[in-house]
């Protein structure tokens, strides 16, 4: 498929850790920071994301984990990324980004619209960014950093929240990614 081959050529840049931030779907108020790697295997770039949530102070519930599998694509200096989760096949999600071109900023900033596996299974879109950790990281450490926080909780940067808050002024009527600050 030629959108795939030639993708691949643009996506070694992106090769890596993320951390990805966006209002969860199906918990009104609460923020996910999520992980996901980027990745080559063979000719093509996939994804591998996990959510993690403990959401209660209870210990003795177990965390959430679902992960989604995914493909990524570079199209007009947009990386596409369609993925879903192959456990309870009941949720599918495409992102797309803006990479940031500024030298030293972690963030891309971008829109995903999901089909969530909540109770009603409605499509929904909001704002997202994605935070480079590196090609080299401590897994376990950069995913122990990874939870469903309140949108009020100060371990989500201001920056961020400010980012992925999905408002529209009066002169908008579509969603677009936030500048990147």
């Amino acid at each position: 498929m030629p959108l795939m081959k030639n993708s691949s050529q643009s996506l070694g840049r992106y090769e890596g850790y993320y951390y990805r931030y966006f209002y969860s779907f199906s918990f009104p108020g609460y923020i996910f920071r999520s992980f996901l790697k980027l990745y080559k295997l063979g000719d093509y770039y996939y994804v591998k994301h996990i959510e993690l949530s403990s959401k209660n102070d209870d210990l003795s519930i177990p965390r959430l984990v679902v992960k989604y599998h995914g493909i990524a694509f570079f199209l007009a200096e947009r990386i596409f990324i369609v993925e879903s989760e192959p456990v309870f096949n009941s949720t599918i999600s495409e992102a797309i980004l803006t990479p940031n071109y500024r030298p030293n900023s972690p963030y891309m900033s971008g829109l995903v619209i999901c089909a969530s596996s909540g109770s009603s299974h409605q499509p929904s879109s909001g704002r997202t960014v994605f935070e480079y950790l590196g090609k080299n990281i401590n897994v376990r450490t950069a995913m122990k950093q990874c939870d469903l926080f309140h949108h009020t909780d100060e371990r989500i940067p201001e920056n961020i929240k400010k980012l992925i808050k999905n408002e529209m002024t009066d002169a908008q009527f579509t969603f677009h990614p936030q500048a990147l600050l």
